[in-house]
């Protein structure tokens, strides 16, 4: 199976102006799947929970970034585009490879130093030809989501045994033995 990527998808709906006027409105959310169809299917749940009213998607796109590094506390999102700089030994010469980055941060500035911070331990030698802003009303990080409800419905074995009035052997931690 293929890795996670990120997907752009631009909805378009109906919304009130501050007149209250009906007017149309589109907006580009981002979010990760592992296929279009995927892709579609958790933009249509997610918009359903968002848009009151009927919305359309109109366009999806498989994204170059290779990462999101996401802050609640910042509103704006940047492409941050990282050149990593190898020598190719065979004729010596520098070789960059592009690596995109989508940061949320609130200006550029901050763009640079979270990137910079998340390049800080790597020992890879880097530049930043460029911090483009970018429209995006949300970024959906599903794989964490579906991460975090996982772990919300574990449910020790003990305290399964325990709700069926069985009594759960004591186990030694380190060895995994029955301790009676």
């Amino acid at each position: 199976m293929t890795g996670k990527h990120w997907f752009s998808c631009k909805v378009r709906y109906q919304t009130l102006d501050e007149s209250g006027q009906e007017t149309k409105a589109s907006d580009d959310y981002v979010l990760d799947s592992y296929t279009y169809t995927e892709a579609e299917a958790s933009i249509h749940r997610l918009m359903n929970q968002v848009i009151k009213g009927q919305f359309e998607v109109v366009q999806i796109t498989k994204t170059t970034f290779k990462d999101v590094l996401p802050d609640d506390k910042a509103e704006s999102w940047y492409r941050v585009k990282l050149s990593f700089v190898t020598l190719d030994e065979e004729s010596g010469r520098e070789k960059q490879t592009p690596h995109f980055v989508l940061v949320a941060a609130d200006n550029i500035r901050g763009a640079y130093d979270r990137i910079a911070e998340y390049m800080r331990n790597t020992g890879t030698g880097y530049v930043v030809p460029g911090i483009t802003y970018i429209k995006i009303k949300e970024v959906f990080m599903l794989e964490k989501e579906a991460n975090e409800r996982a772990s919300e419905n574990l449910n020790p074995v003990s305290n399964i045994l325990a709700s069926h009035g069985i009594v759960p052997p004591n186990v030694d931690p380190e060895t995994g033995e029955i301790i009676d």
